[in-house]
C-alpha cells in the first residue's frame, strides 16, 4: 500500500436511508439533464440534415429559449453527476486494489463507448471526455477541499478564456469540410460507411474543439461533484448545504439574467470581455439548475418520469442518437428531416422520444435492476479475473 493509498477517502458506507434519498434526487437530475441534452442534440441532427427553417414567430421564440435555457448548460450537470457517482464508488469496504481496478475498468468502458458513439452516431460525443478526465478526478480525490476548489476555479477561468480565443477555427487548426453542403449530402444520402468516414475525417477537429472549449468545464464540474459527495450534499440537511444552495441560487439567477439580457439586446459578442462573461454564465446556470432540481420537488407526474429516465441515463442517451440517426440519415429511413425539423417541431419530436423512452425504461426496470448498457458495464467492472483463472485451473 502506497502513501497515497493510506490517504484515500475514508471507508464510510452511507446508511440505507441516506443512499436511497441521494439516488432518488440524483436520478431526477439525470433525467432532467438527459431531456435538456436531447434538445440540443436534436438541433445538431437537424443542422446535419440541412439547416432548419425558422420562418414563424413561434420558431424564433423557441430558438431563443433554447439558446438561453439549454445551449451548453446540460453537459456540466452530467459532469457533476459523474464526479458525485465516482466519489460514491470510491467508498466502501472493498480493498484499494479492487476499487482501483473497478474504477479503471469503468473509465475504460465509458471512453470506448464514447469513441464508438462519436464515429458511428453523434459527432459531438461527450462520453470520451468523462472516461479520460475521470482519471484526473481519481488522481485528485485525496486533495483537500480547498485545493480542489481552487483548481476548479482556475479551470473555469481558463476554460472561459480559452473558449473566447478567436484563433481556434477549423481553418487555422488545419481542418476543413467540417460541415456544409458536402457533409449534409453524406448525412442525407450516404451509407453508414460514408458517415463513419466523415466522422473519422472530422474526429480530430471535433475532439480538439471539445478539449479546448468543454473539457476544463467538465473537469471543474467533476470536482464540484466530488466535493458535494464529500460534504454530504443532497443526503442530509445541514447548514452548509443551505449556504451552498443560497449561493447556487444567486449564481444561477444572475447568470440567467445575463443570458436573457445578452440575447435580447444582442451584445457585441466579438468583444472578448462580454464573451468571457457570457461563457462563465453558462456554467452558472448549470449550477443554479442543480440546486433547483435537487431541492424543489416537481410534480409527481414529472419527477417519476425523470427518475425512470435517470436510472437508465447512459442507455437512453445512446438510444436517442440511434433514434435520430435512424430517422434522419440516409442509412436509416432517410427522412432527411433537417429542413423540416423547425425549432417548434423539434419540441414535438422531443416529447415523442421522451414519452417512448419513459415507457420502455419503466418496462425494462420492472424486470431488471439496471439498464442494458449499465448492466454490461457493471458486469465488466465487477468481473474478477483471478476467480475465473482459478476456476479454469480447477478444471
Amino acid at each position: 500500500m502506497t502513501v497515497l493509498d493510506r490517504r484515500d477517502l475514508p471507508l464510510r458506507p452511507p446508511p440505507p436511508a441516506e443512499a436511497f434519498v441521494r439516488i432518488a434526487v440524483l436520478d431526477v437530475l439525470r433525467g432532467a439533464a438527459l431531456v435538456g441534452a436531447l434538445v440540443i442534440n436534436l438541433a445538431v441532427f437537424s443542422v446535419d440534415g440541412g439547416s432548419p427553417l425558422i420562418s414563424t414567430r413561434v420558431d424564433r421564440v423557441v430558438a431563443v429559449l433554447r439558446e438561453i435555457l439549454t445551449d451548453g448548460k446540460w453537459y456540466p450537470i452530467f459532469a457533476f453527476l459523474f464526479g458525485y457517482s465516482l466519489a460514491l464508488q470510491l467508498r466502501g469496504r472493498l480493498s484499494m486494489a479492487v476499487r482501483r481496478r473497478r474504477v479503471a475498468r469503468r473509465l475504460l468502458a465509458i471512453a470506448t463507448i464514447g469513441i464508438a458513439h462519436g464515429l458511428l452516431l453523434y459527432r459531438w460525443d461527450i462520453l470520451l471526455a468523462y472516461g479520460v478526465l475521470g482519471t484526473l478526478l481519481y488522481s485528485a480525490r485525496q486533495l483537500s477541499t480547498r485545493s480542489i476548489a481552487a483548481i476548479g476555479a482556475g479551470l473555469v477561468a481558463f476554460g472561459a478564456w480559452l473558449a473566447t480565443e478567436p484563433s481556434i477555427s477549423p481553418e487555422q487548426m488545419g481542418f476543413s469540410h467540417i460541415a456544409g453542403a458536402p457533409a449534409v449530402e453524406i448525412y442525407r444520402h450516404g451509407t453508414l460507411l460514408e458517415v463513419v468516414r466523415l466522422h473519422a475525417h472530422n474526429y480530430g477537429y471535433n475532439l480538439a474543439q471539445e478539449v479546448l472549449a468543454q473539457w476544463p468545464y467538465i473537469l471543474a464540474m467533476m470536482f464540484a461533484g466530488l466535493l458535494a459527495e464529500r460534504h454530504l450534499l443532497f443526503s442530509i440537511a445541514t447548514p452548509q448545504e443551505k449556504r451552498c444552495r443560497q449561493w447556487a441560487y444567486t449564481v444561477g439567477a444572475t447568470s440567467l439574467s445575463w443570458n436573457i439580457l445578452a440575447e435580447v439586446t444582442k451584445f457585441d459578442r466579438t468583444w472578448r470581455v462580454t464573451s468571457f462573461i457570457g461563457t462563465l454564465t453558462i456554467l452558472g446556470q448549470a449550477i443554479g439548475a442543480i440546486a433547483l432540481l435537487t431541492r424543489v420537488r416537481p410534480l409527481r407526474f414529472i419527477s417519476s418520469r425523470l427518475t425512470v429516465l435517470g436510472r437508465m441515463s447512459l442507455t437512453n442517451y445512446l438510444a436517442q442518437s440511434v433514434i435520430c440517426t435512424t430517422l434522419a440519415f440516409g442509412y436509416g429511413f432517410g427522412f432527411g428531416f433537417g429542413p423540416l425539423l423547425t425549432p417548434s417541431r423539434q419540441l414535438f419530436v422531443l416529447g415523442l422520444i421522451v414519452a417512448v423512452q419513459v415507457r420502455l425504461s419503466r418496462w425494462w426496470l420492472t424486470h431488471h435492476v439496471h439498464g442494458p448498457i449499465e448492466a454490461l458495464i457493471a458486469a465488466w467492472v465487477k468481473r474478477n479475473p483471478h476467480t475465473r483463472l482459478a476456476a479454469q485451473n480447477a478444471h
